[in-house]
């Protein structure tokens, strides 16, 4: 009996072992199906026939037309190495790890879409669960000249200065003199739920550009809800056109640090979480290497948030021409249209040869309405480094005529800029959405016109815009937006 006990005691040892080795590795195989990330399992869903991870890109590398693409990690194209992106091909990026193209200086991207099929990069989240911030951007570096330093090349302390993030030349050096440089075409393309704090006041927008040359094209683009700027450009000499910059939570068109190119057809909405329209900065206090674009027929729509939002903001040398636009929905307690005086103070002074002339803001055959806000446009005020221009609701008179506008703008004297139904009594040309979700919320029910439409000089990368024969992005008549657009909310 007690060898019997002994055995059965045994036996019984064994199967608790048995048990126990089952039960761990259930448990292991549990954790195992835990541990599987949110972008692997979306990735899954997703089952890409391309699939873009983490690294350096070795040699070219084609995606086909249609081709449905996850991208895991920061991608890195290298110079000497082209990513092309065939039609209607959609990359759907992971949040985390941190995930985003970079095209280093040399490297080329070629995304070109169609009308009918775009080349969209968004979110790897189902719709209605995407949000801003979702993933990093699209990021191009050149090697045309930026103006942070005095050797007109990148600086540590230069926002652009992005370490492992930046350019690929050792040290981070970045540097560059030709205008002329490619960095590849971007057209009908779409790029949605972007942009990413990397480190403290450095962020990655929905298109980061830095240094790129006008030999780069890009055309008919879209940069939907991102979370920090919808485009943000820094230095070179790079040409826009045909260009929708829709909702994004920071500023629409930011521009830094001795960009010398033009942009047509812009058009941008300010959500009730938006910053600015346009920020247009030079780099800190020196005249000699202020930023000096040339800009035409630009949308800026506001939705009248008292708190935030503003139509423009120029800063730190900035040198801005924005000639055949319109502006309206605003209210302007941050000020509708803002002149720092660090750019009034150079206004005098001359740039550096390369860098254009002498002004802050010349505001040409632009139309200004519905504007709500709580001070006369005539009359210039500083607040916070800032001197703002803006009309006030009750007092539409200060600003109606195109002598009281020409006394806010110096710069622009008696150049065909309209000020109208600042309280908007009438129905404006455009009329405001609380979410501007829809081409058709951009486009006037007929030609918007001033007295005359400006023909702006020729940028200093030597591109001449020439005269339009309308004001805005788009004429009432205009399609080229139509159907390769989206406006998602998530």
């Amino acid at each position: 009996m007690k060898r019997k006990s002994k055995n059965f005691n045994r036996l019984a040892m064994t199967l608790l072992a048995v048990i126990g080795i089952v039960v761990l590795n259930a448990c292991a195989n549990e954790d195992a199906a835990v541990a599987k990330s949110a972008c692997d399992t979306a990735i899954d869903t997703l089952a890409p026939s391309v699939k873009l991870e983490a690294g350096t890109q070795s040699g070219n590398v084609t995606i086909a037309a249609d081709a449905k693409v996850s991208l895991k990690g920061v991608y890195k194209v290298p110079n000497g190495s082209t990513l092309t992106i065939g039609a209607g091909a959609t990359i759907s990026a992971c949040q985390s790890p941190f995930s985003t193209i970079i095209v280093e200086r040399g490297g080329t991207i070629n995304a070109n879409g169609t009308s009918a099929k775009p080349v969209v990069f968004t979110s790897i989240l189902s719709a209605g669960s995407r949000i801003p911030q979702a993933w990093g951007g699209l990021v191009i570096h050149g090697r045309s000249a930026v103006n942070a330093s005095g050797s007109l090349n990148y600086n540590t302390d230069s926002e652009i200065n992005t370490g492992a993030y930046g350019c690929g030349d050792t040290g981070f050096a970045c540097t560059g003199q030709n205008n002329n440089d490619n960095s590849g075409t971007l057209t009908y393309v779409r790029v949605e739920f972007a942009g990413n704090e990397i480190s403290a006041g450095k962020e990655f927008n929905g298109i980061f550009m830095a240094g790129v040359g006008n030999g780069t094209t890009m055309n008919h683009i879209q940069v939907h809800r991102g979370s920090d700027d919808g485009i943000e450009i820094f230095g070179g000499a790079v040409d826009l056109n045909n260009i929708i910059i829709s909702n994004n939570q920071d500023d629409g068109f930011d521009v830094d640090e001795g960009w010398r190119g033009t942009a047509r057809n812009v058009a941008v909405t300010v959500p009730t979480d938006g910053d600015q329209g346009i920020e247009y900065d030079g780099v800190g206090s020196e005249a000699a290497r202020a930023t000096n674009a040339k800009l035409s027929n630009f949308t800026i729509l506001g939705t009248q948030n008292k708190s935030k939002e503003g139509a423009i903001s120029v800063r730190a040398s900035g040198q801005m021409y924005l000639a055949n636009s319109y502006i309206a929905h605003f209210w302007g307690d941050n000020g509708v249209i803002a002149v720092a005086s660090n750019s009034q103070s150079n206004s005098s002074a001359t740039p550096t040869t390369g860098w254009g002339s002498s002004f802050d803001l010349a505001l040409k055959s632009t139309f200004v309405e519905c504007l709500y806000t709580d001070s006369a446009m005539a009359t210039v005020y500083s607040t916070n480094d800032e001197s703002q221009l803006a009309c006030t609701a009750n007092d539409p008179g200060a600003c109606a005529s195109r002598t009281a506008f020409a006394t806010a703008f110096p710069d622009s004297g008696t150049s065909n800029n309209v000020v109208s139904n600042l309280n908007c009594g009438t129905a404006a040309r455009i009329a405001r959405q609380s979410t501007y979700s829809a081409v058709s919320h951009l486009k006037p029910a007929s030609n918007i016109t001033v007295g005359s439409f400006d023909n702006p000089p020729a940028a200093p990368n030597g591109t001449d815009l020439n005269a339009p024969a309308y004001v805005g992005a788009f004429t009432a008549a205009d399609t080229w937006a139509d159907t390769w657009t989206s406006f998602p909310a998530n």
